[in-house]
C-alpha cells in the first residue's frame, strides 16, 4: 500500500502522464516509421562507409524523400567544412531575398559641363558589385561594357575627357579579402579580391609560350592590354623536351609584383589568371586605358571615392549604364562554374541591400542566417566566413543542406535554383562525372573542394522517379580526391537503385 507521500507524487504527476505519451506518439512514431521504411538503405550506406580506404576521415551524410522527411543519416549534424557547398547556402540566400529577375546597375554620371566634344569636369563610375563585367556573359568579350559606356559617351557627342575619373566604392566595405582565407591561395584565379568596381574578375589573363631553347626565357604576354598596373618578375626557363612543366607563381596580398617561375618544356603553352590588388585602382587603369586606345582624348586622373552620394542630385548627369544580366542567370555561373568570386560578391550584395551602408562579409553572413530562420532550418550550430566556402573556417550540418534543399524544392524559386545545379555528365563540375551511368542526366547538384575537404550535394532522380535530396561531406581524409569520390558516388547510386 503506499505511502501518503507517494499517493501525494501520485496525485501529481498522473495527470501529466497521457499527455506526455501522446505528445510522444506524435513526435517520434513518426520518424521512427519513416526510418523503419527505409532500414536496408541506411545500413548500405553506412556499409559503403566503412569498406573506404581513407583512414580517420570523418563522414557524414542526409537523405530526404520527396516530402522532405530525413530517411537515412549519417553524422547529420555534425559541424564540417563544406568547402563549395557552402555556395548553395550563398546563392538560394541571395535568389530568396532578391528575387530571380535582379540586375546590377553600373551607372557613369558627370560633374560638370560638355564644351564641344570634350565633358570638362568630373566622371563618377558607381559600383554597384556586378561581379559579370568581364566576358562571361557577353560572347567571351571580356571588353563588352566598356565598349558600351565608350558608345554612350559617343552618341552624346563626348569623345574627350578632361578631368578626374573617380570609381566609387561605397556598396562595399574596404575588406578586400576574407580574413581566414589561404595566404598561398592568393596569387590564383579563385581567390580574387572583391570590390563593387572590379573588371575581369580583378584577374589578369597570362599566356605563356615555350618557344625558345632550352635555358632560355619563354615568351609571354597578358590581358588586359600588357598592363603596367602590376609588375611582372619573369624568372622562367625553357626546360628540354619531355621534362614535367613545374607551376610557380607568387604574389603577396597588397602587392602588384608578381613573380612567375615556371619550368616549362620546349613548345609548352601556360595559361593562367593572376589576381590584382586594390580591385578600383584596377578597373580604373584598364577604363581609361581602353578608351585610350579606343581614340579618346584624355586628360584625366583616376582616384577612388569611398563615400556615398545622392546622385540624384541635380550637379549629376547621367552619361552611360549598364545592366547585367538577372540573377537567375549569374547564379548559374556561380553554381555550375564553382565561381568562388561571384559568390563573395553576392554576400555582399545581400548585405548591402538589406542592411545598408557599406556591404560586409558579417552583415551578408547575418542576412543569410535570417533568411534561412525564416525558411524555418536550424541555424542555431553553424558559422559563414565568407560566400564561397574557400574559408576552412566555414561550418555546416549535412542535415542544414540537406533541409535547405528540400525547402528550395518546394518554393517558389524552384526552377531558377535547380536550373543552376550542375547536372551529372553533362556540364559544369559534373560534366566527367557519373558519366555513362544511370545517374547521368539525373542528378543535379554541386560538388565542393579544399584540401581535406570533399563535398556532394544536390538532387537525385531515383529509379522509381522519385526526387531525393541528399547531402554528403567527407573532411579531414588524406589521399585524393578521387577516393572520397568513389565513396560518395556509390553512395548516389545506391540511393538510385534503392527508392
Amino acid at each position: 500500500m503506499p505511502s501518503n507521500k507517494e499517493k501525494i507524487t501520485m496525485k501529481r504527476t498522473s495527470p501529466l502522464l497521457p499527455a506526455v505519451l501522446f505528445l510522444w506518439v506524435l513526435l517520434v512514431l513518426p520518424f521512427s516509421d519513416v526510418f523503419a521504411q527505409h532500414t536496408d538503405l541506411q545500413k548500405n550506406l553506412v556499409k559503403i562507409l566503412k569498406q573506404k580506404t581513407t583512414p580517420n576521415a570523418i563522414w557524414a551524410f542526409s537523405v530526404r524523400n520527396e516530402k522532405g522527411e530525413e530517411i537515412a543519416v549519417h553524422n547529420n549534424t555534425m559541424l564540417l567544412t563544406p568547402a563549395s557547398n557552402l555556395k548553395l547556402l550563398t546563392t538560394s540566400a541571395i535568389l530568396e531575398e532578391l528575387g530571380p529577375d535582379f540586375r546590377y546597375v553600373t551607372n557613369i554620371y558627370g560633374e560638370g559641363h560638355q564644351q564641344g566634344n570634350t565633358w570638362i569636369g568630373n566622371l563618377h563610375i558607381v559600383g554597384s558589385g556586378d561581379p559579370s563585367i568581364n566576358g562571361d556573359f557577353y560572347d567571351n568579350d571580356t571588353l563588352f561594357v566598356f565598349k558600351k559606356w565608350a558608345q554612350q559617351l559617343r552618341s552624346l557627342g563626348i569623345d574627350s575627357i578632361s578631368g578626374n575619373v573617380f570609381g566609387n566604392t561605397s556598396f562595399f566595405d574596404n575588406e578586400y579579402l576574407p580574413k581566414s582565407w589561404n595566404w598561398s591561395d592568393i596569387p590564383y584565379y579563385y581567390a580574387p579580391e572583391i570590390g563593387p568596381l572590379s573588371f575581369n574578375s580583378n584577374t589578369i589573363f597570362v599566356t605563356i609560350t615555350a618557344n625558345g631553347r632550352p635555358g632560355s626565357m619563354p615568351d609571354m604576354h597578358w590581358f588586359p592590354f600588357n598592363t603596367d598596373y602590376v609588375k611582372i618578375n619573369n624568372k622562367q626557363i625553357i626546360t628540354k623536351p619531355g621534362t614535367p612543366f613545374r607551376e610557380s607563381y607568387r604574389r603577396m596580398p597588397g602587392s602588384n609584383t608578381i613573380n612567375i617561375a615556371n619550368r616549362l618544356p620546349v613548345g609548352y603553352v601556360e595559361t593562367e589568371s593572376i589576381t590584382i590588388s586594390d580591385p578600383t585602382q584596377f578597373f580604373l587603369d584598364s577604363f581609361v586605358k581602353f578608351l585610350q586606345q579606343d581614340g579618346f582624348g584624355l586628360n584625366v586622373r583616376v582616384h577612388e571615392d569611398p563615400f556615398p552620394h545622392n546622385w540624384q542630385d541635380s550637379r549629376y548627369v547621367m552619361l552611360a549604364s549598364h545592366e547585367s544580366v538577372p540573377l537567375k542567370d549569374l547564379i548559374k555561373r556561380a553554381n555550375k562554374q564553382s565561381d568562388n568570386f561571384y559568390c563573395e560578391m553576392f554576400l555582399k550584395t545581400l548585405a548591402h541591400y538589406r542592411i545598408g551602408g557599406s556591404g560586409s562579409i558579417t552583415n551578408g553572413a547575418k542576412v543569410m542566417t535570417q533568411r534561412f530562420y525564416t525558411m524555418k532550418l536550424d541555424t542555431s550550430h553553424f558559422a559563414i566566413k565568407d560566400g564561397s566556402g574557400l574559408s576552412y573556417n566555414n561550418l555546416v550540418t549535412t542535415k542544414l543542406i540537406s533541409d535547405l534543399l528540400s525547402k528550395m524544392k518546394q518554393g517558389p524559386n524552384d526552377s531558377w535554383y535547380d536550373a543552376s545545379m550542375t547536372i551529372a555528365g553533362v556540364d559544369g563540375t559534373f560534366r566527367n562525372r557519373l558519366k555513362g551511368t544511370p545517374l547521368e542526366n539525373n542528378l543535379r547538384g554541386k560538388s565542393g573542394y579544399i584540401s581535406g575537404a570533399r563535398a556532394f550535394s544536390g538532387y537525385l532522380k531515383a529509379k522509381s522517379g522519385k526526387t531525393i535530396v541528399f547531402s554528403m561531406i567527407a573532411n579531414h581524409f588524406r589521399g585524393s580526391t578521387s577516393q572520397i569520390d568513389r565513396v560518395h558516388e556509390a553512395m548516389a547510386q545506391l540511393i538510385y537503385e534503392s527508392l
